[in-house]
């Protein structure tokens, strides 16, 4: 079995897809920033439909919208909590 099988959603999202998208260097970047066509064109889409490969659509969506959650949990953490000593109140 592949790593890409090993990690492939089923019966909704994925944490192994997950964990291995937001190490990509936009998500690794402190804000403010912008996504655009640059950083989740064609390109993104292609490869995350591959690593969802054998997915159904609704777990493919699931997916994306767990890695939009996560990405945007992850960047309060480290950029907003950081801050404001409030990293306890974010994972309960």
């Amino acid at each position: 079995m592949t790593a890409t099988a090993k990690s492939r959603p089923r019966d909704g999202f994925s944490d192994g897809v997950i964990a291995q998208l937001v190490r990509a260097h936009f998500f690794q970047q402190k804000p403010p920033r912008t996504a655009g066509r640059e950083e989740f064109g064609r390109e993104y889409v292609g490869r995350f439909l591959q690593i969802c490969r054998g997915a159904s659509k609704t777990d493919v969506v699931a997916t994306a919208t767990a890695l939009t959650a996560r990405s945007i949990a992850d960047a309060v953490q480290r950029f907003v909590c950081r801050d404001l000593e409030c990293g306890a109140a974010i994972t309960k």
